[in-house]
């Protein structure tokens, strides 16, 4: 197992269990040699991304989407455009009016739990997501980490237009971070264009973390933490819900964060300096933004990040304190 690095989309057996997994509990569709392990999401991403765009393509994507798309067209140089989204995600009207001004190259999206919104695709708007796409004949690069924290009834986008769709899913959201094993599916006939760019970027995925992720799936381990992790999540949320949800708050009952919108005055940055203040660690969405335009008055608030719970309590306590309040009359001394 560790004696070679070949063959580089990965080892036979892994492959194989993965490609099984991947059909019956995600509804992803295609072959075992249409499937490829990689070292964590990031990396298929990253893989799938490199395959069909090239320096200078323009790329769509949500108007707030995750941040290491962004790193990741600065890396490589294509150009990123954000479309609308609402509570669902991106609006299919104006994807439709952006793909025929800009002609893209590909669109990234993240169907389930975007981050940082939380918003989350029902089946008809995938539905007419798909059918944009495969009007205008643009490659689909799906990020799909977040799918199993909802329960198995969302199907890809990459299900209604395989043609076109790169699936990028891993481990990581459900069992630990460490475990970075990712699974990136490409169309028929891609696999080609991307085996160059696994064996440049890392020859194969480690093997010995794809053994642990092949037996975890086998053994049902898997399942057993993702409902677990839901169950954990859920009790966070919540949480969130009876501490903070006097404001307004969007999340998914299991998802990892809520955006909360900001009462009376205050904007993101002052509420993120004064939370700082406080020990607090939340984020605005101005990482999350393609546009230069100016943020929403909103901010994520991590409800994975910190593993005990009694301090995720307190540290939502303060946070609601500071949301009761008024923002204080200068956050910083103007010389």
């Amino acid at each position: 197992m560790i004696t070679a690095c070949r063959p580089i989309a990965g080892l036979p057996h892994q492959r194989e269990r993965a490609s099984a997994w991947l059909q019956s509990r995600l509804g992803v569709p295609g072959e075992v040699d249409d499937r490829i392990l990689c070292n964590g999401a990031a990396h298929g991403l990253m893989l799938a991304i490199s395959s069909v765009v090239q320096h200078g393509d323009l790329v769509l994507t949500e108007a707030l989407t995750d941040h290491g798309l962004i790193a990741l067209s600065r890396t490589l140089g294509f150009q990123l455009r954000g479309v609308a989204i609402d509570d669902e995600g991106i609006i299919p009207e104006a994807l439709e009016s952006a793909c025929h001004r800009f002609k893209p190259r590909a669109v990234y999206l993240t169907p389930t739990q975007l981050n940082p919104t939380g918003a989350t695709m029902g089946e008809a708007r995938r539905d007419a997501v798909a059918e944009v796409l495969a009007r205008h004949r643009v490659w689909l690069i799906e990020d799909d980490v977040h799918a199993l924290l909802e329960g198995p009834m969302l199907t890809p986008l990459t299900a209604r237009i395989p043609q076109l769709g790169f699936h990028v899913t891993s481990m990581t959201k459900i069992t630990v971070p460490g475990l970075r094993a990712g699974y990136l599916t490409v169309p028929r006939g891609q696999l080609h264009h991307v085996l160059p760019r696994m064996r440049a970027t890392t020859w194969m995925a480690t093997p010995l973390i794809f053994e642990l992720a092949d037996r975890w799936i086998a053994d049902g381990s898997i399942e057993a933490m993702a409902a677990e992790q839901r169950t954990l999540l859920g009790e966070r949320q919540a949480l969130a819900q009876r501490l903070i949800g006097h404001h307004s708050l969007a999340s998914r009952p299991t998802s990892l964060h809520v955006w909360v919108t900001l009462p009376g005055a205050w904007r993101a940055e002052e509420m993120q300096q004064q939370a700082e203040q406080e020990g607090l660690a939340i984020t605005t969405a101005v990482p999350f933004m393609v546009e230069q335009t100016p943020p929403p008055r909103r901010i994520r608030v991590s409800l994975g990040a910190e593993q005990d719970l009694k301090r995720l309590e307190e540290g939502l306590k303060r946070l609601a304190v500071l949301l009761d309040e008024s923002p204080p009359p200068m956050m910083q001394i103007i010389y």
